[in-house]
């Protein structure tokens, strides 16, 4: 976690989303969250893709994968404040999961 939170002070952009790009790809949903909110605070738009990929690989088993939902809130806070507006994914989603859209009705806020 302390490396996550180091990369705010990365001088080099390049660095910071390859690492929060592992980071985000890492099986621990509480570090997922972490680097999800790392990069809506550093407006790194670069890692949707990443965000994304997260999203839905965290919504695969998530009583296992996620089940304090903590990766999923901090990838769609950050989504949201990335500009990624793509409700659709979200609401698809949500119905997958069954939150009766618990998730996508924040986005929507």
């Amino acid at each position: 976690m302390e490396a996550i939170e180091a990369l705010r002070a990365e001088a080099n952009p390049a660095i910071t989303v390859d690492k929060l790009g592992k980071a985000l790809r890492d099986r621990s949903n509480y570090l997922v969250s972490k680097a999800a909110a790392l990069a809506a605070d550093l407006s790194l738009s670069a890692l949707i893709p990443d965000l994304l990929a997260a999203f839905d690989r965290h919504l695969i088993d998530p009583l296992d994968s996620d089940p304090q939902c903590w990766a999923k809130n901090a990838i769609a806070k950050a989504l949201r404040h990335l500009g990624h507006h793509d409700a659709q994914v979200f609401t698809f989603n949500s119905i997958r999961y069954g939150s009766k859209g618990a998730v996508a009705s924040s986005l929507l806020q």
